[in-house]
Order: structure tokens, then C-alpha cells, then sequence
């Protein structure tokens, strides 16, 4: 069992970032042999990096980037993420454009919204809700004044509801396999970086092969949340659901729910992945 992304657009998608305006930031990227899986495309947890280094060039930019809060004891903390595939990832060595704009801040949180094409070709269309946090205490801060009038300054208006939101704990789920957090495993904020969290909750559902989800899976929607760190050394547990049609919708969508559980039995991440 494989995963891979749509050869055609799927239904229901947001309409993403307006492509005229100028508040959004755009950066030019390149599918690297890291970034890519068995089938020669851009993996989901490979293009989630993507995404986090176009905000984190753009943050930096202007002034909020990693740096530049580590000095004032500040972090960037992942929420939860909606990605959308609207069409097949591009393969290795291909050039292609992340697009990304923030909505206006809302209390310790702040929305952001992506577009991934190649050319004028949409593949992927997302959002994140990203909370500061106190690097102290590790609880959420609330921007300062200064970055909050800045980041309203350069919010870009969209028509789109937000679609971004905390998964509530569904499980537990029958275990798949368990992980480690080694050093390799940390970002720099010392916990389990957030795009190996999917990868290891996308791993579930193929070493537990999850009834209904034999050969290549075309993902067409992932939606993660991240509720507790994941410390080094910790061993976590992976959870897979069994897999349930998508009543909302007549194309015979399926899908299945994922969770990341800590040595505390509490829930370090969890995601619901569908596909056509």
C-alpha cells in the first residue's frame, strides 16, 4: 500500500489565495530527492516542509521569524493544518511555487492560508493555525502589540470560511506500532517536529495495512492537530481507526482517523486523511 495524490481535480475545494494581490508572499521552490517517495512525487509530510519554510521565509521577512522571537522567548507552535490535493504532487527536480498570505490575528493565533502550483497549476490548497507560545512556561502568548499591527497590516481578505481546526480526541485506536523520538526527530523547538508526526500517523496506516485501504490510496484531504509536546527519548504509540466511507459525498470517498499517543496515554497529534 502507497499513498499518492489525484490525477484530477477533486470536489469541494476552497478557492484558496487571491492570485493578484499583493500581500500575498510567494517563493520559488524545487522538489529535492529528500522531499520525495517510491513513486518519484513529493511526498505529503515533504510538502508539508514546503509550506513551513515559504511562512517561516515570510515571518522572517518581517520580522517574526524563528529568530527573531527566540530572542524575545517566543516560538511559533502548529495548531492543526487542512490540506487539500487538487490535483498529483509534482515529481523530484521540479520547480514549482508555495504561495501563502495571514488572515488577521485573532487573540494567540494566526491563520494562514497556502497554494502550491506548478505554472498555473494548482496541486495543493491549504490552511494552518499556528500559537505563539512562551518558551518558559510552554503555554500561549499573545503577540506583542507591534506584531500584532503588522500582521493585520499584511492580512490578506479572503472569502472562505476558515476550515482549520482542533480534531477532537476520537480514540483510543487499535495500535500499529510504536516510535521513539530520537534528536533527529526534535526541531528546534526540543520536541517532535510536527511534519514527522504525520508521517509517523501516515505509517500507521500502511504497516497496520487498515481493512479497505489495499494498493495506492489517492489522498485528496489531510487535516492533523497537534494538542501536547513529544519529548526526546519518549515512545509513542500509533492508532489507526477502521476505515469509513464519507456519507457526505457520492464519489465513494473513503477514510480513516490517525493518532499519535504518549507514554500518558494523552493525545500528541491525531489527523482524519481521506481519499477518492
Amino acid at each position: 500500500m502507497s499513498f499518492t495524490t489525484p490525477t484530477q481535480a477533486a470536489p469541494a475545494q476552497p478557492s484558496g489565495i487571491p492570485p493578484s494581490d499583493p500581500r500575498v508572499y510567494r517563493l520559488p521552490r524545487r522538489v529535492t530527492s529528500y522531499d520525495v517517495g517510491p513513486d518519484h512525487r513529493l511526498t505529503v509530510p515533504g510538502l508539508l516542509r514546503q509550506l513551513h519554510d515559504t511562512a517561516q521565509s515570510q515571518a522572517g521577512h518581517y520580522g517574526f521569524g524563528y529568530r527573531q522571537l527566540a530572542d524575545l522567548g517566543l516560538a511559533w507552535a502548529l495548531v492543526c493544518i487542512d490540506l487539500h490535493f487538487v490535483g498529483p504532487t509534482p515529481r523530484g527536480e521540479t520547480d514549482f511555487q508555495v504561495a501563502t498570505s495571514v488572515r488577521r490575528a485573532a487573540g494567540p493565533v494566526v491563520m494562514r492560508d497556502y497554494t502550491a502550483s506548478v505554472g498555473r497549476e494548482v496541486f495543493a490548497i491549504g490552511q494552518t493555525m499556528w500559537a505563539l507560545i512562551d518558551l518558559d512556561n510552554r503555554k500561549t502568548a499573545t503577540p506583542p502589540a507591534e506584531m500584532r499591527t503588522l500582521l493585520n497590516d499584511i492580512a490578506t481578505p479572503t472569502l472562505d470560511a476558515p476550515t482549520a481546526r482542533r480534531l477532537p480526541d476520537q480514540g483510543p485506536f487499535g495500535k500499529t506500532l510504536t516510535r521513539e523520538v530520537y534528536l533527529h526527530d526534535c526541531d528546534f523547538n526540543g520536541h517532535l517536529n510536527n511534519t514527522v508526526a504525520v508521517q509517523w500517523m501516515l505509517d500507521g496506516v500502511v504497516r497496520g495495512g487498515a481493512s479497505g485501504a489495499g494498493g495506492a490510496i489517492s489522498l485528496t484531504r489531510l487535516r492533523a492537530s497537534y494538542h501536547s509536546e513529544a519529548l526526546l527519548g519518549e515512545v509513542l504509540t500509533v492508532g489507526v481507526s477502521d476505515i469509513t466511507p464519507v456519507e457526505a459525498e457520492a464519489s465513494g470517498a473513503s477514510q480513516v482517523a490517525l493518532e499519535l499517543r504518549g507514554p500518558d496515554g494523552l493525545v500528541v497529534a491525531n489527523a482524519v486523511v481521506k481519499w477518492a
